[in-house]
């Protein structure tokens, strides 16, 4: 099974004069605060000044891309594509032993990877929902089964099966290195695994970075056995 598709997605990015830190309405500065009357100065022009910019920030900044539409809400439009690749096999024997003997064994394996873009490129991805995520999703699967059935009158039968099932996920970031230190983050540990950026949920418009849950490794395995003796009455 192979599936393509592609979404629109509309969301929220901040103007290129605010990239440059020049706001249309009033921005107040929060080391002017009043304890006692709890009023802030605003910024001269309602412009922050460079000096007063987070470094960490102003690179983040620069990962949202320019409006693509009129307005300061909902002011870009993009496309997600997503692509899901799934292959599996099936197969399955039955043997007559006897009149009162029958056998049966099957082997399933299954084998996927879905995947899905982004609104913006690498590695701001951006969109609205966790649904915009990107993603990059390995699976696999296997089990086989068997049974033995044994008919010993017209009133008694027994019916042995025995199995075992066995599955693997993750979800992977689409990043293949880490970017904490190219963008000054500190303090996250190191590891190979940890790749691309931190998830950055800034109030009114498009997130940030990778999605918060990846790596996200799972494996199962499930051993099965049954015995169903049936007496007809």
């Amino acid at each position: 099974t192979l599936i393509r598709t592609a979404r629109s997605v509309i969301t929220t990015v901040p103007t290129a004069d605010m990239k440059r830190g020049i706001f249309p309405f009033p921005v107040y500065d929060p080391f002017t605060l009043n304890t006692t009357t709890l009023a802030r100065q605003p910024f001269a022009n309602n412009t922050i000044p460079q000096a007063r910019w987070d470094t960490v920030g102003a690179k983040l900044l620069q990962l949202y891309p320019d409006p693509n539409l009129p307005g300061l809400v909902n002011n870009y439009a993009g496309q997600i594509s997503s692509k899901e690749n799934n292959h599996q096999v099936d197969v399955r024997g039955d043997y007559v032993l006897s009149t009162k003997d029958t056998l049966f064994a099957r082997y399933s394996y299954n084998h996927g990877n879905s995947t899905r873009g982004s609104v913006f490129g690498a590695p701001g991805y951006g969109g609205s929902s966790y649904l915009d995520w990107p993603a990059n999703i390995p699976s696999s699967a296997w089990s086989v089964a068997g049974g033995h059935t044994r008919v010993f009158s017209a009133a008694w039968a027994n019916e042995l099966r025995l199995g075992y099932t066995h599955n693997e996920s993750n979800q992977l970031s689409p990043s293949k290195e880490s970017l904490y230190s190219r963008f000054g983050i500190l303090g996250v540990p190191n590891s190979d695994k940890m790749t691309g950026l931190p998830t950055f949920l800034p109030t009114g418009y498009s997130w940030l970075g990778d999605p918060h849950f990846e790596p996200n490794p799972k494996r199962a395995g499930l051993l099965y056995l049954t015995d169903n003796v049936t007496w007809t009455r």
